[in-house]
């Protein structure tokens, strides 16, 4: 399972996880209104996990998500 959340300017805008569709649309609608300082981050939950070590992190910036 794959959460996301998006940050713009060091700001969390989300407030609950959502799916990459709602994140990239988040990411776009800034990105309109000329923010550069935007932030896509998921975590890859493994349900069988035993330890937060298990849970894999990973920080998006703009130019990875338009690619």
């Amino acid at each position: 399972m794959t959460n996301y959340t998006v940050w713009v300017g060091g700001t969390e805008v989300t407030d609950n996880y959502v799916d990459f569709e709602e994140a990239q649309t988040i990411h776009n609608a800034f990105k309109e209104r000329g923010y550069n300082d935007i932030i896509v981050q998921f975590e890859d939950v493994d349900p069988d996990a035993q330890t937060d070590r298990e849970i894999q992190t990973e920080h998006w910036n703009s130019e990875r998500l338009s690619e």
